[in-house]
């Protein structure tokens, strides 16, 4: 099912969905009047309702209530409310949900995905302009820099939920788990048909007002886990939207990771998802397979991977506050390690062992990635596949690869290279 969200969330956005979105909305138009502030131009729209059908359909009074849950925001003031939430962003409009009482989309022990429990929980959908969002967020935001929020950007099945977990367990601040607005506003940068460069100024509101409709509480930390695919690339200008905001990035070495990749979409979709996957990355990249692109999804994963590891390379140089951390080196010393990503959002080591607890259980349990789903499935990949790979990293992106499993050798700002003497003490952190 949510691989099927997944594939939904990028094929909308194709002719096919366009068209069908067209389709839909006249016959909205029949039953309701026109109601153009409602629906979604890009077809983004299409998505919910296809998959809002297939929910109530088979509810008594389904078919009713899905007419009428959608609505333009007419007091912007809505949005401040417990029960709304931000959900996505597209060509004009934010897109914010009204979620079902009792249901707490924070709860990673019960909901590992944010955008999955904001779907599945959805009972209104209201949409504004962005110039009447931007507005409204320039008075109540005054003066927040995003010095409460912690972003964690990484390259999918890398263990990113597992950490994002351990974060939860600690109960010091509100986690959110991939939320859809943010991969919205990448894939909208990475469209454009020139490098979205620190100069593009003109993105930076977009930035600052999606992070702080997230983070809805000035008072409390958040630590977000970005959507592991075609996001990185826009990680050098979130600094500069808000100077305070906490970044981190989480890798693994490249067999274990594709071998992830493809036992959870399987041979069905992994060709299709490579194949959009590209379409949502920055034009440099794409200019770089049409180079070096070689036949064959596993290959062009693998260079996806790659392609979402190499901004932060670029922007360590610039920046040493950014910090990696891999999933071999948790493995490797779980105490360490997790006292140092917990010190990194200002969070104290005095609640490593409450974080560590995460250990304890599947972090993608009670969702369609869950470990026991799929444990069985066929994960091969051919050797030439990575030997491949490990040549394009070098010579296109000067990312080194070597062991049986792959293992990038010089990701910048090792979390290690910053541990403090034995001697000093952790902060104390807050929250």
């Amino acid at each position: 099912m949510l691989g099927f969200v997944n594939i939904m969330k990028m094929a909308c956005l194709t002719p096919t969905r366009l068209v069908f979105s067209k389709v839909v909305q006249k016959s909205l138009d029949v039953i309701n009047g026109p109601r153009t502030e409602d629906f979604r131009e890009d077809g983004l729209l299409c998505y919910d309702i296809i998959m809002d059908l297939k929910e109530h359909i088979t509810q008594a009074n389904g078919i009713e209530m899905f007419l009428k849950r959608f609505r333009g925001v007419k007091d912007i003031s809505v949005i401040d409310e417990e029960d709304v939430t931000l959900y996505g962003v597209n060509e004009k409009h934010f897109i914010f949900v009204r979620t079902k009482p009792g249901v707490d989309l924070y709860d990673m022990d019960k909901h590992p995905f944010f955008f999955y429990i904001q779907h599945e929980s959805t009972i209104e959908v209201m949409t504004a302009t962005h110039e009447a969002v931007f507005r409204y967020m320039r008075q109540k935001a005054a003066g927040r820099d995003g010095s409460n929020i912690t972003l964690l950007y990484n390259i999918g099945r890398c263990g990113s939920t597992l950490v994002t977990s351990m974060v939860y367990r600690a109960k010091q601040c509100v986690v959110i788990s991939e939320p859809f607005a943010v991969l919205d506003i990448a894939a909208r940068f990475n469209e454009q048909d020139r490098p979205v460069t620190s100069e593009c100024t003109e993105y930076f509101e977009m930035i600052r007002t999606v992070l702080l409709l997230l983070a809805k509480d000035p008072d409390k930390l958040y630590f977000m886990k970005i959507h592991g695919v075609a996001t990185a690339s826009f990680l050098h200008l979130v600094h500069l939207a808000l100077p305070g905001t906490r970044e981190i990035f989480l890798y693994r070495a490249l067999r274990p990771t594709l071998t992830s990749f493809k036992r959870l979409f399987g041979p069905g979709y992994l060709w299709l998802i490579a194949d959009l996957l590209l379409n949502y990355y920055p034009i440099k990249y794409r200019k770089i397979w049409e180079k070096v692109g070689k036949r064959g999804c596993d290959k062009k994963l693998l260079y996806e991977i790659i392609s979402q590891m190499h901004p932060f390379y670029l922007e360590a140089e610039q920046r040493k506050e950014i910090k990696s951390y891999s999933y071999e080196s948790l493995l490797g010393n779980k105490e360490v390690f997790c006292e140092s990503l917990l010190r990194d959002i200002g969070i104290g080591k005095e609640h490593v062992p409450t974080a560590l607890s995460a250990l304890e259980k599947d972090s993608q349990k009670n969702s369609p990635f869950s470990r026991d789903r799929l444990a069985n499935r066929d994960g091969n990949v051919s050797d030439g596949t990575f030997r491949w790979a490990k040549k394009i990293a070098k010579e296109e992106f000067g990312i080194e690869i070597e062991g049986e499993d792959y293992v990038v050798q010089n990701f910048p700002n090792s979390w290690e290279n910053y541990l403090p003497d034995s001697s000093s003490e952790s902060s104390s952190g807050s929250g």
